[in-house]
């Protein structure tokens, strides 16, 4: 089944199972295949992992019966719940965000140190006299280390770009619920 033909069946499930945010669901599942898509996945591959339309559309009508029979205080308690989570997660992303800082700085720290053993000088003498050879051969892995270094902070800035997206998809997806709404697919 490609993209077009599981969205259009989406579609016309969560329409006739009278889902009110419907065009919200359909743009979610657009944006779940163009990520996917872009991971490399086929849309057969994708459509596939999804299951089936009816059975996914069927998720959000009995979510909506479930969510009307709740009390009414079920959204307060959920927003005061995911206030007091945020200390924790903001101290955890504040942890993450420090430690890109302290691998930037120790890449930028290693490129000036391979820089300094390339010229042989050493500013402020902090760097011990070294006769040429040594110097280049460690000058060549201080500059291989700042590239690792560089890289790894890449890729970790990108894992918390991931985190936070996916501890927001959590927050939406959890109002959802405690509001009646349909719930986002979630991002993997």
């Amino acid at each position: 089944m490609t993209k077009n033909e599981f969205l259009s069946k989406l579609a016309d499930e969560l329409r006739n199972n009278n889902v009110s945010d419907a065009d919200e669901i359909i743009s979610e599942y657009e944006q779940h295949f163009a990520f996917k898509m872009a991971d490399g996945f086929s849309e057969e591959e994708i459509a596939a992992k999804l299951g089936d339309p009816a059975a996914v559309a069927a998720q959000f009508e009995s979510d909506a019966d479930s969510r009307k029979s709740g009390g009414g205080g079920r959204k307060a308690i959920t927003v005061i719940g995911l206030c007091f989570i945020d200390i924790f997660a903001g101290a955890f992303f504040a942890l993450l965000f420090a430690w890109e800082l302290v691998m930037i700085a120790f890449s930028v720290c290693s490129a000036v140190v391979s820089v300094c053993l390339f010229v042989n000088i050493s500013p402020w003498a902090i760097i011990p006299p070294m006769p040429p050879l040594p110097g280049v051969v460690f000058g060549v892995s201080m500059a291989s280390l700042s590239v690792l270094s560089v890289t790894g902070s890449i890729y970790f800035a990108a894992l918390i770009r991931q985190l936070m997206r996916s501890y927001g998809r959590f927050h939406q997806n959890s109002i959802a619920i405690a509001s009646g709404k349909a719930v986002l697919p979630s991002l993997r």
